[in-house]
């Protein structure tokens, strides 16, 4: 037997370099080869290695004295024996060497190609000359590789090659039992961390009646299941990824989006999307209209997010309507309306992250307010964080009144739902809000939507609205969509309003979108709207495949077409994707163009940030043309915040034309809470000039934020008293 400590390989192999491949694929099988447990001890190795291969392992070069040392260090020489092998000097070296140092029985030929003795023409010899003829080896002519292998294996340990073989078979067996077990639990395990990567990164959705500020990030309260929101008129819902909040939709039961708002909510975006810094917290949220459009960005910042950054979709500074104040942000609307200054607001968060306190500025300096006086709000919340009571505050961070008097707003609710709102002003004593009253209640049917609403005045009685009517009923379809609203008298009985009508019917298309809306009276028979000056009874209106009105259409009781108050009975027009109205042309009941204040048809022109920058009025050939008022074009301008500030007029040539025959242009100037202070009229030389009552110029005075003069002057700024 041989010693053990003798040898530092258990073989050597010799090969020709064109044969390589199979010199390191011999390697690799070898010293990865487990010896079987029953020798393992008296081997005292689990493994056949090393193998010694002298390209792998004596590095560059083949220095003679170096192979002679590792030769004498190996138990067995390997030949990868090949036709050219058999020619080669080094293998012809190596088998000498071994065969001198009395190793000649343990020579292993592994015949890869050729035969040891070539009796046919197209054999070729695969031994060397100093390899004995009568040493048998494995040889693939005869072998699998894997026979081959474990034939050399089996050489190796001593053993017989069908005693190791079937062993070898039997090991395989019981791998692949064990690999198929180890399968059986690792596929299921493998598919369930593909699905929770899948389901990790996919959109997921959840459905709230209501939502809530924590931290800048809205939270959604009240949950809704799938089937709940197909009878609710109105609900939002929550888009995650990655675990992260990124949308919030205002949607209907067809899942359009509505801005169908009520109460401390009406002033809400239709839809947000919201970006995260890389640390995971927020940095950011885009307001987008309901063509999905984006209007504004709101940017975060402070440990609390609690310092808001007004932007426009391309990042330059905006600010607020001048009218509208925000809880969580304000649908900041880019267009025709008055703006203020108000381009930052500071929270003031509790430990819960909810708002309870915020203060409007210019550039989170100046103390600013909007129209209505308002320098921020003070909040009380119940546990869901919903606003139970709002408080507007002044510059000093005290309570005030609004510019209709009311300090303060306190709401209720029960189920998440909004069930009274009432006013008082900041002494806490009741008042009336002039539109609503006192109070306004409302009711919801079992899908939570409302049923009736009523106002009451300070003595709790029944407050009449400016339509003459003292509350509505409300119904709904199977999808939550209102399609019949009732105005009530004191008794909740059915009354005309003023307008003539005490039902008001509507149906919707498949997108949940308004399509008809018909009147009837008190005893439930058609009517029709606006007795004294139309008889429009049904009005149908048809929207784009981007939800915009491309056609309404009034019809009277008898279901023929009539016109409306302006004038017509058919409005076609035509929108850009983004809702923006381009065209706009009237026709009669036969849908025959009409002409309407001299014109077929306007167009309307925007800019980068779709302010309106442009009307012009058409003929019925589509050339431009003048209007009742002489003029064909009407221009736009805004200052840096969106305030319209300069409109300017021109006939069908684009030529500078005086409407009325007296004025060009008219100029305006908006102070810091976006009340107009100054209106002055131009000629079409760029001259003061007056109107038909002798005014040229209109200043309005304030005190704080309350209108309290009006003096009108005329070109050379002479005082003019006006009854």
């Amino acid at each position: 037997m041989i010693t053990e400590h003798k040898f530092q390989y258990y073989a050597f192999i010799s090969y020709s370099s064109e044969d390589a491949k199979w010199a390191k694929w011999l390697q690799t099988k070898l010293e990865n080869y487990r010896i079987p447990n029953f020798l393992s001890k008296e081997k005292q190795a689990k493994y056949l290695r090393p193998i010694f291969r002298d390209k792998s392992d004596i590095g560059l070069g083949r220095l003679e004295q170096n192979l002679s040392k590792e030769i004498e260090d190996s138990r067995f020489l390997i030949v990868i024996c090949s036709p050219k092998a058999s020619i080669s000097p080094w293998v012809k070296k190596e088998i000498a060497r071994f065969k001198e140092l009395g190793g000649e029985n343990r020579i292993i030929p592994f015949i890869i190609e050729g035969s040891p003795n070539p009796k046919l023409e197209n054999q070729k010899n695969c031994y060397p000359d100093e390899l004995s003829k009568d040493i048998l080896g494995a040889s693939l002519n005869e072998l699998t590789k894997e026979e081959a292998f474990i034939k050399i294996v089996a050489f190796i340990l001593g053993l017989r090659f069908d005693v190791l073989w079937q062993r070898h078979e039997r090991e395989k067996k019981r791998k692949r039992k064990i690999n198929h077990t180890f399968l059986a639990i690792l596929i299921p395990l493998v598919l369930f961390s593909i699905f929770k990567i899948w389901d990790y990164n996919r959109v997921k959705s959840k459905f709230y009646s209501n939502y809530v500020d924590k931290f800048g990030i809205p939270n959604g309260i009240f949950e809704l299941s799938k089937e709940q929101i197909t009878h609710k008129n109105s609900h939002y819902r929550f888009q995650y990824r990655r675990n992260k909040l990124i949308a919030v939709e205002h949607l209907n039961s067809s899942n359009i989006l509505t801005d169908f708002l009520l109460g401390e909510n009406q002033y809400r975006p239709v839809l947000m999307n919201l970006f995260y810094n890389e640390d995971g917290t927020l940095n950011s949220i885009d307001y987008s209209d309901l063509h999905r459009i984006k209007l504004a960005r709101i940017i975060y910042s402070g440990s609390k997010k609690n310092e808001i950054d007004i932007k426009t979709p391309s990042g330059s500074t905006a600010v607020l309507n001048a009218n509208q104040t925000i809880e969580t942000g304000s649908p900041i609307d880019i267009g025709l309306y008055s703006k203020s200054l108000i381009n930052h607001i500071s929270l003031i968060r509790d430990n819960q992250g909810y708002i309870y306190e915020e203060k409007y500025s210019y550039g989170g300096m100046e103390p600013i307010n909007d129209l209505n006086g308002i320098y921020g709000k003070k909040y009380i919340r119940d546990q869901q964080g919903q606003i139970l009571k709002e408080t507007f505050l002044d510059h000093r961070g005290q309570p005030m009144n609004n510019a209709k008097g009311i300090g303060i707003t306190n709401y209720k609710y029960e189920e998440g739902n909004l069930v009274q709102i009432s006013y008082y002003n900041y002494e806490g004593k009741p008042i009336l809000n002039n539109e609503n009253g006192h109070k306004i209640i409302f009711h919801y049917d079992l899908n939570k939507n409302i049923d009736f609403t009523s106002s009451f005045n300070i003595e709790n009685n029944k407050f009449q609205s400016s339509d003459g009517t003292f509350g509505c009923k409300y119904e709904y379809n199977e999808k939550g969509e209102m399609t019949l609203i009732t105005f009530l008298n004191t008794f909740n009985n059915p009354i005309n309003n003023i307008y003539g009508y005490a039902y008001w019917n509507l149906t919707y298309n498949d997108n949940g979108q308004e399509e008809s809306n018909s009147f009837f009276n008190k005893d439930y028979k058609p009517t029709v709207r606006n007795t004294n000056t139309e008889q429009t009874h049904k009005v149908v209106t048809h929207y784009d495949n981007f939800n915009n009105i491309i056609r309404i259409e009034h019809f009277d009781i008898s279901g023929s077409r009539t016109n409306c108050a302006e004038g017509y009975s058919v409005l076609k027009r035509k929108s850009s994707k983004n809702g923006l109205l381009i065209e706009e042309e009237t026709y009669n009941g036969k849908l025959e163009k009409i002409e309407l204040n001299g014109y077929f048809l306007t167009k309307n022109f925007y800019d980068e940030n779709s302010f309106l920058i442009k009307v012009q009025t058409f003929d019925k050939r589509l050339m431009p043309s003048n209007s009742d008022k002489g003029y064909s074009i009407e221009t736009r301008s805004y200052d840096n915040r969106g305030n319209p500030t300069k409109f300017s007029y021109y006939d069908k040539n684009d030529l500078p034309i005086n409407i009325l025959g007296n004025y060009q242009t008219i100029k305006q100037e908006f102070n810091k809470s976006g009340n107009i202070e100054w209106i002055r009229l131009f000629d079409d030389k760029n001259k003061r000039t007056e109107n038909e009552i002798r005014v040229s110029t209109i200043h309005f005075s304030y005190n704080k934020f309350k209108l309290v003069n009006t003096q009108y002057f005329d070109k050379k700024n002479k005082e003019l008293k006006l009854e």
